[in-house]
C-alpha cells in the first residue's frame, strides 16, 4: 500500500453492538420513510425517467397523498391509465409533469387526456440484493 492508500481491510460496519448495548436510539423506518403513514403507500418505480435525481427503476417511493402537489415537488401521477413519477411543475397553467432524464418528454395536459395525481412522493430507497 502506497501512503495514499488506506486499509480497509479491518474496517468494520453494520451493527457492531448487540441489541440493547447502544445509547443512540433505534432508527424506526416508519418515521424516517414516511409523513402521514395512514396515508402513505409505497410504490416500485417503473422507469429511469427521475435518474437525474437519484430516483431509479426498481426502486421504492414513499407516496403520501396527505401532502398537496406543489411546485416542484415529484409526485406519482396516472396519466392515461398509466403510473408515472414525474417533477411536479406549475409554472405554466394548469401544470406540466416533468422528467429528470432528457429522454423523457414534459406532459402537459391537454383535452381528452386523463390525469390524476395520487400524491407526493416524500422518500425513496432501494434494495440491493433479495
Amino acid at each position: 500500500m502506497t501512503e495514499n492508500t488506506k486499509d480497509l481491510s479491518r474496517h468494520t460496519g453494520g451493527f457492531s453492538l448487540p441489541r440493547g448495548e447502544s445509547n443512540k436510539p433505534n432508527i424506526d423506518l416508519n418515521d424516517e420513510l414516511m409523513m402521514h403513514p395512514n396515508s402513505t403507500f409505497l410504490f416500485r418505480v417503473g422507469s429511469d425517467a427521475m435518474s437525474g435525481v437519484g430516483i431509479l427503476k426498481g426502486d421504492y417511493v414513499a407516496v403520501d397523498r396527505a401532502v398537496d402537489a406543489k411546485h416542484n415537488r415529484i409526485v406519482l401521477a396516472v396519466v392515461n391509465n398509466e403510473h408515472l413519477i414525474r417533477r411536479y411543475d406549475a409554472s405554466i397553467k394548469p401544470f406540466k409533469l416533468v422528467a429528470e432524464n432528457d429522454e423523457y418528454r414534459p406532459i402537459i395536459p391537454s383535452e381528452g387526456m386523463e390525469i390524476a395525481i395520487w400524491g407526493v412522493v416524500v422518500s425513496s430507497f432501494r434494495k440491493y440484493f433479495k
